[in-house]
Parts: structure tokens; sequence; C-alpha cells
């Protein structure tokens, strides 16, 4: 006779069996071939094994059924968002890997502020012998704007991240133009009740929008625009964060009440239509995601680089990638070199994370001859 703990046993090995054996069923009903058994088409070697590991999670059809369910419990029961994201208060949401970059020590192959100050410099020097004016825009991360979000503290009067605070410092040693966010963002809060981030997305609101770009076109030179090109209008949006998306949670998503977002929409007083950019403009502005918001994705022509237009007075052109501002870009640039032709100011936006986040690092990439 079985006693308890063989029947247990037994229906313990029943349960791990039956996850293979529902795979192999399922995968032959749609005439594919078996996934566990593809390790032996390709040679053992660790990028192999680590390929037909990552398959076998992606096509498991017990993890696509399981995972929603096991993440929401995460989320709501024990407040774990998994590796990318953090929890904080009120229904913030943040983003994990720029808290870390922050608060940790740098790890083997990361950038580091002297290659970002080496980049910008090189950047700088390159454009002046065109003639060509550089500012520097630091984004700052949305847990150095709101710490109290996330932990119990004081809002804080200082930039927390040592890094940021260092190139700051470099810049200013070596004469770089920059315009500070941090502090404009600190006097905000102390001001307005106007939220400067989103809640559910690592960007900043609209609020956050209008404010970088007043004061990158006070840094330009124009506190008031020339004329009266462009417009304003009211449009009211609701939208999951790229934080909740981040979880790919159709569970957690169910479950989160969306942000309800007004921005203002930028449009041409002669013909009522939406922003555009201008490619022969005389400011060309470089950038990540966070020029990507509102103003290429909905409602449009509503983000930083429509903002700054319409205090200018006139167009802009603009390079945007997203997570590359500090590389990327400017190699775009460099096989776009008839960009610079008539420009006369560089504004050079990327996200503080990226001091050693960026994507291929802070490279030097060359101009071509403006000959």
């Amino acid at each position: 006779m079985k006693t308890p703990s063989h029947f247990l046993i037994t229906i313990f090995l029943a349960l791990l069996l039956s996850v293979p054996l529902i795979q192999t069923a399922t995968e032959a009903s749609h005439g594919k071939w078996p996934g566990a058994l593809e390790v032996f088409q390709y040679w053992p070697n660790p990028a192999n094994l680590h390929a037909f590991e990552r398959h076998l999670q992606d096509d498991s059809l017990t993890i696509q059924t399981l995972r929603p369910w096991i993440q929401a419990t995460q989320y709501f029961a024990l407040r774990d968002a998994g590796q990318q994201v953090l929890i904080g208060k009120n229904g913030w949401l943040f983003y994990q890997p720029g808290i870390s970059a922050a608060t940790q020590r740098p790890h083997r192959g990361e950038s580091t502020t002297a290659d970002a100050l080496a980049a910008a410099i090189h950047f700088r020097d390159a454009l002046a012998t065109r003639g060509i004016r550089l500012i520097i825009m630091p984004a700052p991360n949305k847990e150095s704007i709101y710490p109290d979000q996330l932990v119990s503290c004081e809002p804080q009067q200082h930039i927390l991240d040592e890094q940021m605070r260092a190139f700051l410092d470099g810049c200013a040693k070596a004469n770089l133009e920059t315009v500070d966010l941090f502090s404009v963002y600190r006097e905000a809060r102390r001001n307005s009740p106007d939220l400067l981030y989103l809640k559910q997305d690592s960007h900043w609101s609209p609020f956050g929008v209008e404010l970088a770009a007043q004061a990158v076109a006070l840094r330009i030179g124009a506190s008031v625009p020339t004329t009266g090109l462009y417009g304003h209008r009211i449009v009211s949006l609701t939208r999951h964060g790229d934080l909740v998306h981040i979880l790919r949670s159709p569970v957690i998503e169910a479950q989160l009440a969306p942000e309800s977002i007004t921005t203002t929409q930028i449009y041409r007083t002669d013909t009522g239509g939406s922003y555009t950019d201008d490619t022969g403009s005389d400011v060309l502005v470089l950038g990540d995601s966070f020029l990507r918001i509102f103003e290429q994705d909905e409602p449009g022509s509503a983000g930083f680089i429509a903002h700054l237009a319409q205090r200018l007075g006139h167009p802009v052109a603009s390079i945007v990638n997203d997570g590359g501002a500090s590389t990327l870009v400017r190699q775009e640039l460099s096989r776009h070199p008839q960009l610079l032709a008539k420009t006369k100011v560089v504004v050079w936006e990327f996200v503080e994370r990226d001091l050693r986040l960026g994507t291929e690092g802070w490279q030097m990439i060359p101009l071509p001859s403006s000959h």
C-alpha cells in the first residue's frame, strides 16, 4: 500500500512530466518539430545553448499561460515588478536600470563620466570649426527629481548622481554650454503642483516638456517668439506608460488604470497643420526617447521639439534615436552632414542614465569636412 508521501511524489512527477508532454502535443498539432529537440541541430556552444534556452521560454505554452498571472501576483501581493521596474508610492513606477546606474559602481564595459566629457568636448570642437554652437541638455532621471515617491525622504536640493554632478562640473571647467534641468525642475517643484514626470512612464510630463523647451530657448537667446507662425491647442489622451508595457503582463495592465494626460499640441497658424521639422533650419536638435514622447507618439507635435520651435518662432531640424543619444545620433549626423549646412546651434539632449548605459557608449564621431 502506497503511503501519502508516495502519492504526493507521484502527483508531483506527473505534473512535471505533463509540461513537456502538453508542449510536444501542442507543437505536433500545429505541425511543428518538438522544440526540445532543436538543441541537437546545432553545435553545443554557449551561444547556441543560451539561444535554445530563450527559445524554449518564449515558446513554452506553460510559461505563456502562467507567467502573466505569476507576475500579477508578485506585483500586487509582493510589490515586485521584476528586474526592469520598481514600484514606488501612490501609483508611481520607476525604471530600475536607471536607479542602478546612479547608485551602483560601474561594471566592466560601462561608460564613464570621463568618456562622456571627452565625447562632448570633441563634438563641441568639431562643430566650432563650422561656426556652430553646441548646447548640452541632460534630461534628469525620474528618480532624481522625485526620489520621495520611491523612498521616504525629502525632495533633494542637489543632484543625486555623483556622476552627473561630475559631468556638469567637467562641462563648466571645459566651457561647455549646458542647460541645467535639475535646477529648473527643483524650482518648479517648489512653486507648482504640476507633475514634471508621468507616474507610469520613465519620461517627462507635458509640463516638464514645456519647461525644458523654455529653458533651451532662453539659453539660445529667444525669450519671445519673433513671429506668430505657431499656435497651440489642448489635446487630451489616456495611455499606459512605457513602464507598464515593459512588464509585458496583460493581467497587470488590465488592473492598472491608464494615466489621463493633457498635452499642448503645436500647429501652424497659416495652414492649421501640426508642427513639422525643417531640415534647413538653423537649429538642430539631437536626442533620445525624451524627444520622441508626445512628438512622434500620440498626439504628435506636442513634444520638446515642437515646443522649442514655437518659442523660437521657426521650425527646427532633429535627429531622434531611442536610447541612442550618446553616440547613435552623432553617427546619424555624420552620415547626413547636409543637416549642418545652415545650422548655427545644435541642442544635444540625452537622459542622465546614459552616462553609463548609452547605446554604443560615448564614441568619438568625426564630422565630415564642410568643404
